[in-house]
């Protein structure tokens, strides 16, 4: 995490809480606002009253990211009344800011809802805790942290204090940084 003290003007991706169950309301004004956000859903089917219907389910409860000046961000609460907190980095106690690669790869991430598993195996040369980048398929250019859940080599793609999301991907696939 970055933090705000830059002088320079220029949009980070800040993290904001909202209310329960507001997350697409706050999408939508900040939509009207010419403001870049970003909230990840996915789009199940739902029954209501004996009939389908395409909703969006919100996969991340309570977090909208906002990409804006620390300026513009904090106007959204102070002049435009949107119930909405930033959040702070525990280490620096400053507004907490995901860097843009990081941001990119989670929306790549989330974007992609039916990605296929595949299987890492067991001769490779990687090593838990190694930094590594997908090179091929719906998350090449992907980057994280190699580990293990039950036996099976996974990369582990997060935003510290906010997310992690876990993603099977072949040993062919990576290559480590």
């Amino acid at each position: 995490m970055q933090n705000t003290d830059n002088k320079c003007i220029t949009n980070f991706w800040f993290v904001a809480k909202t209310r329960a169950n507001q997350e697409l309301s706050i999408k939508r004004h900040l939509d009207g606002f010419g403001i870049e956000n970003f909230v990840p859903v996915r789009s199940e089917v739902r029954m209501y009253s004996g009939r389908k219907r395409m909703v969006q389910k919100v996969q991340i409860p309570n977090i909208v990211f906002v990409h804006s000046t620390k300026e513009q961000a904090y106007s959204l609460i102070n002049e435009r009344c949107l119930k909405l907190s930033f959040m702070i980095d525990k280490h620096t106690r400053k507004t907490m800011i995901v860097p843009e690669k990081q941001m990119c790869d989670f929306m790549r991430v989330f974007a992609a809802n039916n990605a296929e598993e595949l299987q890492i195996s067991t001769t490779t040369t990687f090593a838990k805790g190694d930094k590594v980048q997908i090179m091929e398929g719906v998350f090449c250019g992907v980057e994280g942290e190699l580990m293990w859940i039950n036996g099976k080599s996974q990369v582990r793609v997060q935003i510290p204090g906010v997310v992690a999301i876990t993603l099977h991907v072949s040993k062919k696939s990576l290559r480590k940084i």
